[in-house]
């Protein structure tokens, strides 16, 4: 599940960037906030997982110095594999162009 949740009350509308699941799977169709996996070799940390999947899943390139300290950690099963997941905040100081293909 992903959350947009300001810390004090927005003096612009609060936008998010949201990837729709394709139709199949257990999350068939869901809204989610783009993610992925850890890459060994790939990836220096999970900070550069996290640029790299938003990269890949959207085109939209998020400078390393706008992700913050990581949030929250958290694990759950699925089909037999423990999944861990991270959840970090990233601010933007300007609207970045979609292109929705």
């Amino acid at each position: 599940m992903s959350s947009v949740l300001p810390n004090k009350p927005p003096s612009e509308p609060v936008m998010a960037l949201l990837i729709q699941r394709g139709r199949y799977g257990l999350w068939d169709e869901s809204w989610e906030g783009p993610g992925g996996g850890y890459e060994l070799g790939k990836d220096a940390t999970m900070k550069y997982t996290a640029l790299r999947e938003t990269k890949e899943e959207t085109g939209v390139v998020v400078p390393p110095e706008a992700i913050f300290p990581l949030v929250y950690r958290g694990t759950f099963e699925h089909k037999g594999l423990r999944m861990v997941y991270y959840t970090s905040v990233t601010q933007l100081g300007a609207k970045v162009p979609v292109t929705v293909t």
